[in-house]
C-alpha cells in the first residue's frame, strides 16, 4: 500500500470531526465542555473536509441554530428554576451568579452546587426570606440546573442525528 495514495486530508479531518462531535456530546452531560457546539463544529469540520457534499449549508445551518438555542436556553436554566420556585429577583441572580461561577469552580459538580448555594444565600440574605422559603429557591435552581443538561443531552442527540441523517 502506497501511503501518497491515501487521501490524508480526508481521513484526518473526520476523525477530528468524530472526536469534537463524541466530545461534545460528552459536553452535553459535562458542563465544562461546550457540549453543542463541540458537536456543530464537527459537523462543519466533516463538511468542508467533503467539500460539504454530505453536509449542506442547510443542514449547518440548522445545527448553529440548535446549538445556539441550547446554549441560551442552559445558560438560564437555573435561574427558569428559581423562578418556577417562588424566588425573588435576588434569588434569580444569586442562582445565574452561581451558575457562572459553578463553571469555573469545581466543574460539573460546582455548577449543581454554587447556583443552589447562590440562590439560597441570596434568597435568605438580601431577600431577607426565611431558611425554609430560601431552600426551596435553591431546590428549583438545582432542578433547572439538571433539567438543562438534559436539554441539552436531547439537543445534542437531535444534532447527530442530524448529521447521520445527512451522512447517510
Amino acid at each position: 500500500m502506497d501511503l501518497t495514495s491515501i487521501d490524508w486530508t480526508y481521513w484526518v479531518g473526520t476523525g477530528v470531526a468524530l472526536l469534537l462531535i463524541v466530545a461534545g456530546l460528552l459536553g452535553t452531560l459535562l458542563p465544562i465542555l461546550p457540549g453543542t457546539p463541540m458537536i456543530f463544529l464537527g459537523a462543519l469540520t466533516y463538511g468542508w473536509v467533503t467539500d460539504f457534499k454530505e453536509i449542506s449549508a442547510r443542514v449547518l445551518i440548522s445545527l448553529a441554530v440548535i446549538a445556539v438555542v441550547a446554549q441560551l436556553l442552559d445558560s438560564l436554566a437555573a435561574s427558569i428554576g428559581a423562578k418556577k420556585f417562588g424566588s425573588s429577583r435576588w434569588g434569580v441572580a444569586g442562582a445565574i451568579i452561581g451558575s457562572f461561577v459553578g463553571i469555573f469552580v469545581g466543574g460539573p459538580i460546582g455548577l449543581a452546587i454554587f447556583p443552589f448555594l447562590f440562590a439560597f444565600l441570596f434568597e435568605l440574605l438580601a431577600a431577607g426570606k426565611t431558611a425554609k422559603q430560601s431552600l426551596r429557591t435553591a431546590f428549583g435552581s438545582l432542578l433547572g440546573v439538571l433539567g438543562g443538561i438534559v436539554m441539552q443531552l436531547m439537543f445534542g442527540l437531535v444534532m447527530i442525528l442530524a448529521i447521520l441523517i445527512a451522512v447517510l
